[in-house]
């Protein structure tokens, strides 16, 4: 049970339903950067997608319903699908790059909107079902693929041909050596890739800011791997740690060094405290962050999700149309 005597309700998972509010503190962090260069309409789906992304995973945290799991397994790549189409609209990419590959899909901004506004316009039974339909029929909802495509861009787009592909080589040998992203390298090497290397020659990118964009994605990519490394499904092989109290204790008290230096290479501003530091985020996380590793994911995924977000409007911000 949580919450205070006279309001107390029963959540299944007490540490990954309160774990969410990292989100909420995520959004807050997006209204408070200073230095955006996506127009309003993008930044405000940004905002609204991490929103609901708190309300999502928390019902599905606190209950194991279906629509919970609906609402967190579209978020999180809703997220980054309007980053993603932010770019692609400032390139002019055709429908095919713009909309991964997905016929006839729609635009990620009012997808966003829909679903944050399903609980006034639609039955909590229906929640489920409408999300369900979207994710099956209107956009590509294998949010690996849209980490793949934002990251392969950018990469593309800053570096050497050569050096993209071997950079994009690399990372994809690492996921499939964990056998947990299934179909992404085929995807992204036999068929993103090509349309990539195609469109990078449409716009320009200077020197110096290819070589700020690739310092400001290491940063970004450590805080990611932090966040990750804490998402059970993701990497399953580190189960002993996770139930093993001294060592989750030792690598629990490495995040604030990890994100300290993450945020020194990427240098963008920490406006929150406790999001920088990855402590105290919400109450009881300091007995949560021991306990449970999904609230830690909740926790740092917040936290490199809203900085890849950054990384994606630097890189939009530094593009020049040939």
């Amino acid at each position: 049970m949580v919450g205070p005597p006279e309001r107390e309700f029963l959540a299944l998972e007490r540490c990954n339903f309160v774990s969410n509010l990292a989100y909420y503190r995520a959004a807050i962090r997006l209204c408070e950067y200073p230095d955006w260069n996506m127009d309003v309409t993008h930044r405000r789906a940004l905002k609204q997608s991490f929103m609901t992304l708190t309300t999502g995973s928390s019902l599905m945290h606190m209950a194991h319903t279906w629509e919970g799991e609906r609402y967190d397994n579209s978020m999180i790549g809703i997220i980054v699908y309007v980053a993603y189409q932010a770019i692609m609209e400032k390139v002019k990419a055709d429908d095919e790059m713009h909309n991964l590959g997905f016929p006839n899909a729609t635009n990620s901004v009012p997808l966003a909107d829909r679903i944050a506004h399903l609980p006034l316009t639609e039955r909590p039974t229906k929640w489920g079902y409408t999300i369900n339909e979207m994710m099956n029929h209107e956009f590509q909802s294998d949010y690996t693929r849209m980490f793949g495509g934002l990251i392969v861009t950018i990469l593309f787009s800053t570096m050497p041909n050569f050096l993209a592909k071997a950079v994009v080589s690399g990372i994809l040998k690492v996921l499939d050596s964990f056998g947990t992203v299934p179909g992404l390298t085929d995807y992204l090497k036999n068929t993103y890739e090509p349309d990539a290397e195609k469109l990078v020659k449409t716009y320009s990118i200077s020197t110096a800011d290819s070589i700020e964009v690739f310092k400001k994605f290491i940063g970004t990519l450590i805080k990611l791997i932090w966040a990750f490394s804490w998402q059970e499904e993701f990497f399953p092989f580190l189960a002993p740690v996770y139930n093993h109290p001294f060592v989750m204790k030792l690598l629990v008290d490495l995040t604030p060094k990890i994100n300290a230096f993450a945020s020194k290479l990427n240098g963008f501003p920490q406006t929150d405290a406790h999001m920088a530091s990855g402590k105290n985020i919400y109450p009881g996380s300091g007995f949560c962050d021991y306990d449970s590793p999904h609230a830690l994911w909740h926790e740092q995924s917040a936290n490199g999700f809203v900085e890849l977000m950054l990384w994606a409007d630097y890189f939009y911000g530094v593009i020049k149309l040939n």
